[in-house]
């Protein structure tokens, strides 16, 4: 019997693209690349998630040197402030936690995320419904490793059979598989909600 269902953050709850966060920053072309292959599509960003920098400003000391002079402003703004001015919600996700809850389903973020996510996460629309959260930096444990599935599970007291398991990536939701949990790969909300009938949830 399902009786708690694990969200991805990014893709899933809220829109995250590296073109999406930089459309908001309006630069030329050639600085653009730059930012981008630089900061947020650098390997070093996903050490961030990864937990290898405890911060964003051990990052960034790596990073700014690398990067033009007149770019590392910007650099400094799109590393610790790219979900602002706004959060960019999935469309019906927040109502369809908030049906889930009154349901009586226990509600979990299992997100590889960087050390900031604090920051951000009481941004995201439906963050009040989660029971729990677990943060690949917090935990210096990465997607799809079968061991960050066997933490969440552990740091809540969860069974893995009474998990739904909800990723748009299908690596991730293959490491769910494989922990004995119900993965299931995020299309949008409208799938998503036959799939969770499909397993008697809604």
């Amino acid at each position: 019997m399902i009786k708690n269902i694990i969200f991805d953050m990014g893709e899933v709850l809220i829109h995250w693209t590296p073109e999406m966060i930089l459309d908001r920053f309006h630069l030329e072309s050639e600085d653009r690349e730059i930012i981008k292959w630089k900061i947020l599509k650098s390997y070093q960003w996903s050490l961030l998630d990864d937990g290898y920098y405890e911060n964003l400003d051990d990052f960034l000391a790596e990073m700014l040197p690398k990067i033009p002079e007149h770019l590392r402003p910007v650099a400094v703004d799109v590393a610790k402030h790219w979900y602002k001015p706004t959060i960019a919600p999935v469309a019906g996700m927040a109502e369809l936690l908030d049906e889930l809850k009154k349901h009586g389903y226990k509600l979990y973020l299992l997100s590889n995320a960087g050390p900031n996510h604090r920051d951000y996460w009481h941004e995201v629309p439906g963050h009040g419904y989660f029971d729990g959260i677990c943060v690949s930096a917090y935990e210096k444990l990465y997607k799809p490793s079968i061991a960050i599935f066997e933490r969440i599970l552990e740091k809540f007291s969860l069974v893995a059979d009474e998990c739904v398991f909800i990723d748009d990536l299908n690596t991730n939701c293959a490491g769910a598989f494989l922990a004995g949990l119900h993965p299931v790969v995020f299309r949008d909300c409208k799938h998503l909600r036959k799939e969770l009938t499909a397993l008697g949830i809604l």
